[in-house]
């Protein structure tokens, strides 16, 4: 059995593409406003339109 792995509270793209080429399965996302981690819908878009098809994008 494989476990996956997600990296949680990406908020730039260079680390988004960084946890993918280090194996990640999954990346989460977070929209809610009082978080240090929160990203914009637009960032959002802009990261995950770089992610492979393969890599989940979460949002929390």
């Amino acid at each position: 059995m494989r476990v996956r792995v997600k990296v949680c509270g990406i908020t730039r793209l260079e680390d988004a593409l960084a946890v993918v080429r280090h194996g990640a399965d999954a990346i989460g996302l977070v929209f809610y406003g009082p978080s240090a981690r929160n990203v914009s819908i637009s960032q959002a878009v802009e990261i995950a339109n770089h992610i492979p098809a393969f890599v989940s994008v979460v949002g929390l």
